[in-house]
């Protein structure tokens, strides 16, 4: 992975202002969603992936926010069965 880094270390040269928008040694929300998501990009993800390696506060928001995603998914496949479900029972039901 990369290098772990004491954040005492971390500074506005490793994180250049424009390229990365890390907010007081933190990952930015937007940051957090992107990277759940799977949709941040080189190098800004390779910056976020090594802070994540020293910063337990933004592994926890990581972790919350996938649990969430998952949660979200759960409920989503839920509701569809149920709709097919009940269309399934509508279909079936007609015919009698």
């Amino acid at each position: 992975m990369g290098l772990q880094r004491d954040v005492s270390t971390l500074s506005s040269t490793d994180y250049p202002e424009g390229n990365n928008r890390m907010t007081q040694l933190h990952v930015a929300d937007e940051d957090v969603e992107e990277f759940v998501r799977g949709a941040l990009l080189d190098p800004h993800l390779a910056s976020v992936e090594e802070h994540l390696l020293i910063c337990e506060g933004c592994r926890h928001s990581v972790d919350e926010l996938d649990q969430f995603v998952a949660d979200l998914r759960a409920a989503v496949d839920g509701l569809e069965r149920l709709h097919l479900t009940t269309r399934v029972g509508r279909v079936l039901g007609s015919r009698h």
